[in-house]
């Protein structure tokens, strides 16, 4: 499953993503956080595995920073690049991969997954949030000229006075904020 690096077309290889989370406006990966401490084992033995076998060639590797849209564009960009690379650095210092097979991928916030859950979801206003997510983003000025915020952010914010954003909040921003690495062998 890509859910936030997008899907990737490589028809003949098979690709294995691993997801780690992050807590709120963090970079660093905490193993005591979410199922992390498992991730990140299954990514030291996966790559340990493929470094030991020679009939195993890494194409690519793609790694994907995201996070929720609760604060700033230019907060949530940092925040998912940095997310990004916390995840590269630590795949990088467990087996050498050379930089021509690296893409990256900050994908800022992944709306789709966000359009995805709602879709499935009962949840209240469900058609408005999905108006909503589909309009096309347009950043806004965010308390003050230097700081901008995706409009559709500012009218979810506003329904139901709120209940709705909270209720995003309370179900899906959580899963939102992450990075993760796509190896396509």
């Amino acid at each position: 499953i890509l859910l936030f690096c997008g899907v990737l077309a490589h028809a003949q290889e098979s690709h294995k993503e691993i997801r780690v989370d992050f807590r709120v406006n963090k970079t660093v990966i905490d193993t005591l956080f979410s199922d992390n401490a498992t991730r990140v084992h299954e990514i030291v033995d996966y790559l340990n595995s493929i470094s030991q076998d020679s009939t195993i060639t890494v194409l690519e590797v793609s790694f994907c920073g995201a996070a929720s849209p609760e604060g700033s564009y230019q907060i949530n960009r940092r925040l998912a690049r940095a997310r990004l690379e916390s995840l590269e650095a630590l795949v990088r210092s467990q087996v050498e991969i050379p930089d021509s097979v690296i893409t990256r991928n900050d994908s800022y916030i992944p709306w789709e997954y966000l359009i995805d859950e709602i879709k499935a979801s009962e949840m209240p206003y469900k058609d408005e949030i999905l108006n909503i997510l589909t309009e096309d983003a347009h950043l806004v000025d965010y308390y003050h000229a230097n700081t901008q915020i995706d409009e559709r952010v500012m009218k979810l914010k506003k329904l139901d006075g709120g209940k709705v954003w909270q209720e995003l909040n309370r179900r899906y921003f959580k899963q939102m904020r992450n990075a993760s690495a796509v190896f396509f062998i």
